[in-house]
């Protein structure tokens, strides 16, 4: 965002915008067969809890 469009550096630009520490969790949900979960896996994911 602020210097490099990543993930990371959104997580950190993120808090960093908010007046808090960078610091940052980013999370990927897999797939059973170890691919990653696209909106469509994710939505019946949020199905079953």
């Amino acid at each position: 965002m602020l210097t490099r469009a990543g993930h990371t550096e959104a997580g950190l630009d993120l808090a960093k915008l908010g007046g808090l520490e960078e610091s940052a969790v980013i999370v990927e949900i897999m797939n059973e067969d170890g691919s990653m979960a696209r909106r469509k896996d994710l939505e019946k994911f949020a199905k079953k809890t």
